[in-house]
Parts: C-alpha cells; sequence; structure tokens
C-alpha cells in the first residue's frame, strides 16, 4: 500500500510540473523577460513564484531546467498527453 502511496504523490509533482509547463507555454515571452533579468536562480524562482505567474517552487524550478525545444508545437502536445496520461493514471 505504501508504494502506491508514493506512486500517486510522485505523479501529482509530475502532474504540476507538467502543468507549469503547460503555463510557461502561454507566457513564454513574459517569463523568458522576467528570467533574463533575474540576478541569479534562486531571484528567478523568487520571480516566477510572483504575481502575475504564481508558479509553485517546483513549476519554477522546472521552468528554468527546461529545454527550449518544448517551446515547439510538438513540445506542447507531448506535454498536453503526458498531463492527461497523468490524469488517467491518478483516476485508475
Amino acid at each position: 500500500m505504501v508504494v502506491s502511496v508514493k506512486s500517486n504523490d510522485a505523479v501529482r509533482m509530475r502532474l504540476e510540473a507538467v502543468e507549469g509547463l503547460l503555463r510557461l507555454h502561454e507566457r513564454w515571452n513574459e517569463v523568458s523577460e522576467t528570467v533574463a533579468s533575474a540576478r541569479d536562480r534562486h531571484d528567478a524562482v523568487a520571480k516566477l513564484r510572483e504575481q502575475p505567474f504564481g508558479f509553485s517552487d517546483l513549476q519554477a524550478e522546472h521552468i528554468l531546467d527546461c529545454r527550449i525545444g518544448l517551446r515547439t508545437e510538438l513540445g506542447r502536445r507531448q506535454l498536453l498527453d503526458e498531463r492527461q496520461a497523468l490524469l488517467d493514471q491518478l483516476d485508475s
């Protein structure tokens, strides 16, 4: 039983990260400018957590680690597919 709880926790964490990356996709230019203006990684995370973005720590860290290829339409579709698979996994 403990294994499935950890598994669900891991799925929820990944879902949170994917949802943040999908929100990034919608606001790429704003987020890019905000990150570029940050003094360092810690400052970038702090700025991404503030309004107007309101990303979680987990989402902000994933945003800073994402590859530029994520910006493509294929990258967005892959994230949408992954989000659906994660939601399906949680529902089962």
